[in-house]
């Protein structure tokens, strides 16, 4: 918004859940390739990883998102602060 506040999501369409162990794998090979797709000495300190199972089961990616507005923060309590730390801590190294 011009104002700089970020409408949220309806919450009503998601909900919190702990990814499998096969997600997670899958997910953070994503993200690697992001980052070293991208040039990045570290990975993103936000992204989102979308995924769906395939006809076989196993997890693929549908999207990755690594600039959401919204940083999905109701879904976990704690997660602004924990956001705000590790920001500053990669800002000050």
């Amino acid at each position: 918004m011009s104002d700089g506040t970020v409408n949220s999501p309806l919450q009503e369409f998601r909900k919190a859940r702990s990814a499998d162990e096969d997600e997670r794998a899958v997910a953070s090979a994503a993200l690697n390739a992001v980052k070293l797709h991208l040039g990045f000495e570290q990975s993103p300190l936000y992204a989102r990883v979308d995924l769906i199972r395939s006809n076989n089961g196993k997890p693929i990616v549908l999207e990755i998102e690594i600039c959401e507005p919204s940083l999905n923060l109701p879904f976990s309590e704690g997660s602004a602060m924990l956001f705000a730390q590790a920001l500053a801590k990669r800002l000050i190294y």
